[in-house]
């Protein structure tokens, strides 16, 4: 069995910079006062300045209803994983790899199911990591 590693928290410098980020994006609205970090079919994750992860399954409109907080730590890493390949500032935020952390061999410790695809697949075994804790 493998422990999920929590996120780190969001320095201010990051939260500037996605308060920067946020402003100049489109395709989440306003009032949502966030940032698109992950987006698929039927799911849509942003983050908040204060480093709160929010999703939605409703889809992206003024319409739709307000994310609500993302909770499940694995799609938590996932999202943060997605989004700090987009905007490597946020890797700041992913859990540092302790010493005694086991390297992936299901991804090769890449963190992709397969790399060469042009079709991200996050690795389900370290959930985009690379590496993962053992219990």
């Amino acid at each position: 069995m493998k422990t999920i590693p929590a996120l780190r928290p969001i320095t201010p410098a990051v939260a500037e910079e996605v308060r920067r980020l946020i402003a100049e994006q489109t395709h989440v609205p306003a009032a949502w006062d966030a940032l698109q970090i992950w987006g698929t079919i039927g799911r849509t994750v942003v983050l908040k300045t204060n480093g709160t992860l929010m999703i939605s399954t409703e889809g992206v409109s003024e319409e739709d209803e307000t994310p609500v907080e993302l909770t499940d730590p694995g799609l938590q890493l996932e999202a943060m994983v997605v989004g700090s390949r987009r905007w490597p500032l946020l890797k700041d935020m992913l859990p540092e790899r302790p010493a005694d952390a086991a390297a992936c061999t299901s991804c090769r410790s890449t963190g992709d199911m397969w790399p060469e695809s042009e079709h991200l697949v996050l690795c389900i075994t370290c959930n985009g990591l690379g590496w993962y804790l053992d219990e």
